[in-house]
């Protein structure tokens, strides 16, 4: 068991309650490699979901997400690619 605070800086500290000994870990995001960027390029140009761009590159929708909006694309919401897959019933 551990107790965990996280600094002004955004770093977390660990502490061992036994042994009060403690180490630092630093949370940055791991940087993409071009292969994933062209992926979501290309799954984002098809009209990929984040959902469907997570799970093809084995990563995090959030991750997904933030990579994408901060190349400034806009990524369809699950909600309307559910909406749009739905059959059209006629009367």
């Amino acid at each position: 068991m551990q107790w965990a605070f996280r600094s002004r800086s955004g770093t977390i500290l660990l502490i061992s309650p036994r042994t009060g000994a403690w180490r630092v870990r630093n949370h940055k995001p791991k940087q993409w490699t071009k292969g994933e960027v062209q992926m979501l390029i290309k799954m984002v140009n098809v009209g990929s979901t984040a959902g469907e761009i997570a799970t093809e590159l084995g990563g995090y929708i959030a991750s997904v997400k933030r990579v994408a909006r901060d190349m400034g694309f806009l990524l369809r919401s699950e909600r309307r690619a559910a909406q749009r897959r739905r059959p059209i019933s006629r009367l």
